[in-house]
């Protein structure tokens, strides 16, 4: 078997980098000198290349999906009722929080970079059934309400702030 034969000195990186030639075999008629490449220590400029690259791509995403949010949900229910409201995603739980009439809960968070962040809530109020929404959801608020989600919270239904009119939009009627 041949030695291994080190890389030059500019381009070893920090573990120990090198190539091996395995010796020549024959198979049929035709030479066959197999090079085994040790890839797990790639010389430098390669390490280098794909960091950039991933860097890039990283970057990139952050730049695309905005990095926190800000989600808040108003009652407006009138009469001093409170909201009883729970909420969560995935990957956190917010408990339950009781919002007296006329004030608001609000949590921040950071949009995941596959666009597949999800908080939804559970709500009710004397006399109510519980309902049931999504607080934030990337694929519909991505761009109507961008780094702040607003709702309102009222008797005749549920109200969206869209950040890009800067108008509260009528969004959910309460089922009957």
């Amino acid at each position: 078997m041949s030695p291994a034969i080190p890389m030059p000195e500019p381009c070893r990186s920090a573990v120990k980098t090198r190539m091996t030639l395995l010796p020549v075999t024959k198979q049929g008629t035709h030479q066959i000198r197999i090079v085994q490449i040790d890839y797990n220590n790639m010389p430098a400029p390669y390490q280098v290349g794909y960091h950039v690259v991933f860097l890039l791509v990283f970057s990139f995403s952050r730049m695309v999906l905005s990095d926190d949010v800000h989600a808040s949900i108003k009652n407006r229910l009138g009469n001093g009722e409170n909201l009883s409201i729970h909420c969560q995603s995935k990957d956190d739980d917010l408990g339950q929080q009781d919002i007296a009439d006329g004030s608001e809960f609000g949590w921040d968070f950071s949009v995941n970079a596959w666009g597949t962040t999800l908080f939804y809530c559970d709500m009710e109020w004397e006399n109510a059934r519980r309902s049931h929404f999504d607080a934030y959801s990337f694929s519909r608020d991505h761009t109507r309400c961008e780094t702040q989600c607003s709702w309102l919270i009222s008797k005749e239904g549920m109200y969206g702030m869209n950040g890009q009119t800067g108008f509260w939009e009528f969004m959910y009627d309460w089922p009957n």
